[in-house]
């Protein structure tokens, strides 16, 4: 659920929400301002298939990346990422009540 419905502005969306290639055009735009290697993870659904996940690193490899991370959950590993409810009425990390954390 995104947009007005959250109380945020449909320009906010979870990673989960993004296309692929967002994520590798975002390390694209930032790793010229990067003295070593950069990479970012890319969290994939479980159920893509083989050749979706292998055209990730095509893609950077044409996109001239200096690294490149992907993490598709499984039995084995777990899930990295996992959705919540919280949403905005989710405790706040900064609050005047957690000063002294």
């Amino acid at each position: 659920m995104t947009g007005s419905a959250t109380g945020v502005p449909d320009g906010f969306v979870t990673a989960g929400e993004l296309p692929i290639s967002a994520h590798l055009k975002m390390q694209a735009t930032l790793q010229p301002f990067v003295d070593n290697s950069i990479s970012k993870t890319i969290n994939v659904p479980k159920n893509t298939p083989f050749e979706d996940f292998r055209q990730i690193y095509d893609l950077a490899y044409d996109m001239g990346l200096k690294g490149c991370t992907t993490f598709r959950p499984n039995p084995a590993t777990g899930a990295v990422l996992s959705e919540s409810n919280g949403g905005v009425e989710a405790p706040h990390c900064c609050v005047a009540e957690r000063e002294a954390d």
